[in-house]
């Protein structure tokens, strides 16, 4: 059941957004600083990784269900660690300054509690699926719940 998504703020708005636009220009301030004869396919990778976290966040925020949205936004998260990974191998390498590349790291920091805020509130919103042993608390229902097992009393080894 795909669950609809009431009208949302636009997404430029959402400072989640903001924020991984705002990373996306610091990746694309270090890639460009990449001395093209020996990181050319980092610097590529680590552009499209770095624009695709706020564009899933766009793309996600345009949706009609919350669910896809949730998609998007896991989309976006996994941009958001492979731009990470691709930082961490720049510097490893030694490849640009590491003030830049601690900058960066701080703005992907904010970026990744952001938009695990804006995850976990959607999930929040969400109703309990259909059959599901969870009630609309987040706590099981008393008539899902089984019963304790019966405790029998020990019995002695017959000694004879």
């Amino acid at each position: 059941m795909t669950t609809e998504r009431s009208a949302s703020r636009p997404y430029t708005t959402l400072i989640c957004w903001q924020r991984a636009v705002d990373f996306a220009v610091d990746c694309h301030r270090i890639a460009r600083r990449l001395p093209a004869r020996d990181a050319r396919e980092l610097a590529s990778q680590l552009r499209r990784a770095s624009v695709s976290i706020p564009s899933n966040i766009a793309e996600g925020n345009g949706r009609s269900s919350r669910r896809d949205y949730l998609r998007f936004l896991a989309i976006a998260n996994g941009s958001l660690m492979e731009a990470e990974t691709l930082l961490i191998l720049i510097t490893r390498l030694g490849l640009a300054p590491a003030l830049e590349i601690d900058v960066a790291m701080s703005t992907r920091a904010e970026v990744g509690r952001l938009l695990g805020g804006l995850m976990r509130r959607l999930r929040a919103a969400e109703p309990p699926k259909e059959g599901s042993a969870v009630d609309a608390a987040g706590t099981r229902p008393e008539r899902l719940t089984p019963a304790p097992l019966p405790r029998f009393p020990q019995q002695e080894p017959d000694a004879g």
